[in-house]
């Protein structure tokens, strides 16, 4: 009798029963298991981003109103109710919320045969630090230096990185100058620190988010 050609797996019993192997046969799917596992597991991969375009819906439509005034309030809520029981931090809806927006501008701006988008929220935001003209560009060179698949979110977060090194703008101070301390769109700030000067002591590339005016050397 000609062999089986049904494929088979070997699957090891527990060790009361000397570690002795048993041979079961695997099931194929069908063309319709098939596609329902590949849809899944697009939903699986989506998930961030359904989430994030759901709770910017709710928000932008004002759909918490009858039961919390506000959609930080409606997003923290931990209570009994089904209806909502996010228990999220302020800042968590916002995360959501900015990495479909990304998720979507890599959809409408990257290369239609890259067919290669993010899979997990971690992949998606280190590129918050970039502006939305640079993101694409980001994702397909990460895209690339993972040879052509998904790339972790350590690679997005150096390729983000390294455009930042190349595109970020020379601090225009040096150590020694005399600089005055403006408050930069804050009225009452501004009455305390209009008098206010300086003297450089050290200079860091952080140093430009502090809003100064160089008065001399």
């Amino acid at each position: 009798m000609a062999p089986s050609k049904k494929p088979w797996q070997k699957r090891r019993k527990s060790a009361a029963s000397n570690n002795e192997l048993t041979v079961l046969p695997i099931n194929p799917l069908t063309v319709s298991e098939e596609s329902d596992r590949n849809l899944l597991e697009r939903k699986v991969e989506r998930a961030f981003y359904e989430a994030g375009m759901a709770l910017m819906e709710l928000r932008d439509r004002r759909l918490y109103r009858s039961t919390h005034a506000t959609f930080d309030e409606y997003c923290r809520d931990c209570e009994a109710s089904r209806r909502h029981r996010f228990d999220y931090t302020r800042r968590r809806p916002y995360q959501l919320i900015e990495a479909a927006q990304i998720y979507d501008n890599l959809i409408d701006k990257c290369a239609k045969i890259l067919h290669i988008l993010p899979t997990k929220e971690g992949q998606v935001q280190p590129l918050s630090q970039l502006d939305r003209e640079s993101q694409p560009l980001a994702w397909e060179t990460a895209v690339e230096k993972a040879g052509g698949k998904v790339p972790t979110g350590r690679i997005v977060k150096e390729v983000v990185q390294r455009i930042k090194d190349e595109t970020s703008a020379p601090v225009p101070f040096r150590v020694g100058e005399v600089c005055q301390i403006m408050a930069k769109d804050n009225p009452e700030l501004h009455r305390i620190y209009r008098s206010l000067f300086l003297v450089l002591k050290f200079v860091n590339i952080s140093f430009n988010l502090i809003p100064l005016i160089k008065i001399g050397n």
